[in-house]
């Protein structure tokens, strides 16, 4: 059951500054895939479209050159890729990657990120 924006956007109560970039964040995600299941965790925000494909989170632990405000923006790949703003990544099984995007404006989702973001829905369906 996808939420009201109003439960996704109270995840982020105690950060207003970070709406913006969360906003940018679902607008790419639902532009990408409309039917997409939004699921709000305690600790992340997580979209849905047969499986996992993309999710977005206030950093866990700051890592040493990330900004003091940023959002995290993870995406479930077959592959690595490069990206500026992919600071951590992690290979959890064969073939799986998950990239891990720090975002400290609207404007860095760029149109990079969103190529990986419809590969990762892309690969969402058929993994």
């Amino acid at each position: 059951m996808t939420p009201s924006n109003d439960s996704a956007r109270a995840f982020f109560a105690g950060t207003p500054w970070a709406l913006p970039i969360y906003d940018t964040i679902e607008d790419a995600v639902l532009t990408e895939a409309p039917e997409a299941e939004i699921r709000v965790h305690k600790t992340q925000i997580t979209y849905w479209d047969v499986h996992a494909f993309a999710f977005a989170s206030l950093p866990f632990r700051r890592m040493k050159g990330w900004p003091e405000r940023c959002l995290v923006f993870s995406l479930g790949l077959a592959r690595s890729a490069e990206h500026p703003r992919v600071l951590a990544r992690a290979n959890p099984y064969p073939n799986r990657w998950t990239l891990h995007a720090v975002l400290a404006a609207p404007d860095d989702l760029d149109d990079d990120l969103r190529a990986l973001l419809h590969e990762a829905h892309d690969f969402a369906l058929v993994k």
